[in-house]
């Protein structure tokens, strides 16, 4: 999922992944969650410090959690992308304008 975001982030380790998003400052909360996946998504593969035992509240929790990250990272950003750009021209010029002349 992460290669895919418009972030520019290339495909290689999770981990190292998620530090790049963060480098780019994400949320925290978006980190948070992106990293909890990857743990236990890790400990599942490869067991370790994490029993997951087939604990169906942390398996439905894991499913909510990636669909969490996906509202949070492709779906809220699209919808404001296109109700944004629906705007007037004009307004759409003037903010535009705002925005260069701040750098």
């Amino acid at each position: 999922m992460i290669p895919q975001l418009e972030y520019d982030i290339k495909k290689g380790i999770l981990n190292e992944m998620i530090g790049e998003l963060v480098k780019k400052e994400i949320p925290e909360h978006v980190q948070q969650g992106l990293d909890s996946i990857r743990v236990y998504g890790n400990e599942g593969i490869h067991p370790g410090e994490i029993d997951l035992n087939d604990d169906q509240d942390t398996v439905i929790f894991l499913f909510e959690l990636i669909n969490i990250m996906v509202e949070e990272l492709i779906a809220r950003k699209k919808k404001i992308k296109s109700f944004y750009s629906k705007l007037p021209p004009g307004k759409l010029k003037g903010i535009n304008k705002r925005d260069r002349d701040r750098s």
